[in-house]
């Protein structure tokens, strides 16, 4: 089974993220939260052979982040 990991400085960029879309989902939902586990965001990494990439997505709003800790590879 592999495993993947956000490093300290990649969850920090991960919880920005998720408080600068929180009103992406109150614009199109009316609500705060669409789903109770927060399925508005997703992370996706992206193994390669350097490292790994990472990236994160507002599921309403459609904008990506790369939060990819180059300082990892």
């Amino acid at each position: 089974m592999m495993t993947f990991t956000l490093s300290d400085k990649q969850e920090k960029q991960w919880i920005e993220f998720q408080k600068k879309h929180a009103d992406c989902c109150m614009k199109k939902t009316g609500r705060r939260l669409a789903s109770p586990s927060g399925g508005g965001f997703s992370i996706t990494f992206h193994p390669n052979g350097l490292g790994d990439g990472v990236s994160i997505k507002c599921h309403f709003c459609g904008e990506t982040e790369n939060i990819t800790d180059y300082d990892t590879w």
